[in-house]
């Protein structure tokens, strides 16, 4: 089951197609898949006492906005209508994608994409403008953090920016970013505190989604996270944000083909987002491996597994088989299982985390009959499957059926509703596309306004660099207090009453001390500059340090890593996706005080277990006695 969720002859959604059942606000999907089409069933919550809701034909205008996720292995597009009564999801649309244009995230054959979201949008008569696209990658950091004390909007402004690179390891010109304050509230000490959701994505990964929907033709409304898109599509808003005493954490899982997006909110807003490197591909494989067959085969072997009951008849699939590609497919669930529970733990360790109310798994996978039990039993947390009909309008020209793949749309559906503020961000750069000048003729502007203009340019652009500069001049200032601030390093102190051998000695466990590298501060400093799309299997780092007492033998401090005596310097050996990357990784490298003779050892390609091309590297470098930390 891959993440299109199409089955073998089955056709994409397009508008002219019947009608579809769509749930109330509690409803649950109930997977029928050998059930006629439109007769699946609904198992409705106890609240529900009223019909699915459902939308007559359309009347009136309303803004129609088309979320577009852009998979691995599909395209997929909602259009949804604005109206007082609610979100109106008037057309549903997907097509396959080829393997290989998009891999990670990120783009990698830009020609291809154009041309496939080009036909994409004129088979199905998709609107062009007010297109919302999500992305989703381990590259682009989420944080959220308090600001205190700052009522005016532009100082706030200043402080959001600079606290983003204490926080993430960006710079300016390779990043975009933006924020939203989630919720405002009073300290401790009755100073306003404003709490700030902030998203930093590389330039290099966003740009080009710009560039294709430019050269497709689309009107972008905006480039967000597919995390918020999950939050804005299964979880309720609240008009004043902030938590109330029983507040729990509800947890949505997208499982996409080679990737999950995970979303832990409260208080209906986003308080923890992560991507790992997980998706339904995998139970495919597992299956191909085990049973030794094409991976086409073994998704069609996906589709009729339960993991629950007998599953569904097929009749290449005999008993044995099937005992098998159960096996595999629960053995390939296990890493799925332990990444949820790592990461919810990493969760609950951070300050004012909440306790974990359920799961909720979306995405073509979670059809996957008897998921949600299964992930039950390994998790020990509740996991239900979520159904992205909630919280929107079904119009009435939707297919019959579409609960049966609807988890694949689960995004785009969030991308497409336009919800509070807070509840998602806008990652476009802003100077991805110039706006065409207009031709003014100079006998109509007049001698006096072509001088004046230029003159009053020339102002506003002095008055923004000067309050850049004092901005800059003031953050200076602070950091020069610190250092001040500082205690200056001093050399052992030796009681002159200690004498002979037991002064020897004394002096020469001073100077190992005095001279003790800080790992914890070389480790530090090496992940808050580490870019997010790059991974380390070790880090071995001892150095030698020479005693200054006649006689004695050369200490050693030493990081607990095994290695002989005779080494020197630390030696980083990790893994990323292109040799850019590992550019990028020395750059940052050398700008560490802890560190110095930044070389690249080597640098090469491999292949990783589950079949994906990385770039292998190791880095030596020597640790910086001098301006190191001590």
């Amino acid at each position: 089951m891959d993440e299109s969720g199409l089955e073998a002859g089955e056709t994409p959604v397009s508008e002219e197609q019947p009608e579809a059942s769509a749930a109330a606000d509690t409803a649950e999907v109930v997977l029928a898949d050998d059930a006629p089409a439109g007769k699946q069933r609904r198992k409705r919550g106890r609240n529900a006492t009223s019909a699915p809701k459902r939308a007559a034909t359309s009347s009136g205008k309303g803004r129609r906005v088309v979320g577009l996720k852009i998979g691995a292995s599909q395209i997929a597009a909602a259009v949804v209508v604005e109206r007082s009564g609610g979100h109106e999801l008037v057309e549903l649309a997907r097509r396959p994608l080829e393997s290989g244009i998009v891999v990670d995230g990120e783009v990698r054959d830009a020609d291809a994409l154009v041309a496939a979201v080009k036909e994409f949008f004129d088979e199905h008569r998709l609107p062009k403008k007010d297109v919302r696209i999500g992305l989703s990658s381990n590259r682009i950091g989420v944080r959220t953090f308090d600001i205190d004390g700052i009522d005016d909007e532009a100082r706030f402004d200043n402080a959001v920016r600079f606290k983003a690179h204490e926080v993430l390891p960006v710079a300016v010109d390779e990043s975009v970013l933006d924020y939203r304050v989630v919720e405002e509230r009073l300290n401790e000490a009755g100073d306003p505190s404003r709490r700030v959701l902030l998203v930093v994505a590389p330039r290099d990964q966003v740009a080009p989604y710009a560039e294709v929907a430019r050269r497709a033709g689309l009107k972008l409304a905006g480039i967000d996270l597919e995390a918020l898109a999950l939050l804005r599509a299964f979880i309720e808003p609240r008009v004043v944000a902030g938590r109330v005493a029983d507040d729990t954490a509800k947890v949505v899982v997208a499982i996409g083909h080679e990737s999950s997006t995970l979303l832990v909110a409260g208080g209906g807003v986003c308080e923890f987002t992560r991507v790992f490197d997980w998706g339904g591909g995998s139970l495919q494989e597992g299956i191909a491996d085990s049973l030794e067959v094409h991976p086409a085969e073994a998704a069609t072997i996906l589709r009729h597994l339960s993991l629950s009951g007998p599953g569904r008849q097929l009749g290449s699939l005999d008993e044995d088989a099937r005992a098998r590609a159960l096996d595999a497919v629960r053995l390939r669930l296990t890493p799925f299982a332990r990444s949820l529970v790592s990461s919810l733990q990493f969760y609950q360790t951070q300050p004012d985390s909440l306790g974990i109310g359920e799961i909720l798994i979306t995405g073509g996978t979670s059809h996957l009959e008897g998921l949600a039990g299964v992930l039950h039993e390994m998790i020990g947390v509740t996991v239900r499957v979520g159904d992205p009909l909630d919280r929107v309008i079904v119009h009435d020209g939707l297919e019959s059926g579409v609960e049966k793949w609807i988890g694949s749309m689960a995004v785009p559906i969030g991308l497409a509703i336009d919800d509070l503020l807070f509840r998602g961000v806008n990652l476009f750069p802003r100077d991805a596309v110039q706006k065409p000048r207009r031709a003014l003729s100079l006998a109509a502007i007049g001698v006096p306004a072509a001088v004046a203009i230029p003159v009053a340019a020339l102002a506003v652009m002095f008055m923004q660099s000067h309050g850049a500069v004092q901005d800059r001049q003031g953050q200076l200032e602070v950091v020069e207090a610190k250092l001040a601030a500082l205690p200056q390093p001093q050399g052992p102190q030796i009681d002159a009453g200690v004498v002979g051998d037991q002064a020897q000695r004394a002096t020469a466990v001073a100077y190992v001390l005095g001279g003790r590298v800080v790992w914890e501060s070389v480790f530090s400093d090496l992940s808050r500059i580490l870019p997010a799309n790059v991974w380390l299997e070790n880090v071995t780092a001892i150095v030698p340090v020479e005693s200054s007492v006649p006689g004695q033998p050369a200490a050693v401090a030493a990081a607990p890593t095994g290695l002989p005596a005779s080494a020197s310097g630390v030696t980083i050996h990790g893994f990323t996706y292109t040799q850019p990357d590992v550019a990028l990784l020395l750059t940052r490298l050398e700008t560490l005080p802890s560190l110095t003779n930044v070389t690249l050892r080597s640098s090469v390609q491999a292949t990783r277990p589950d079949g994906k091309t990385v770039i292998e590297f190791r880095i030596q470098a020597d640790l910086n006695t001098t301006g190191g930390p001590r």
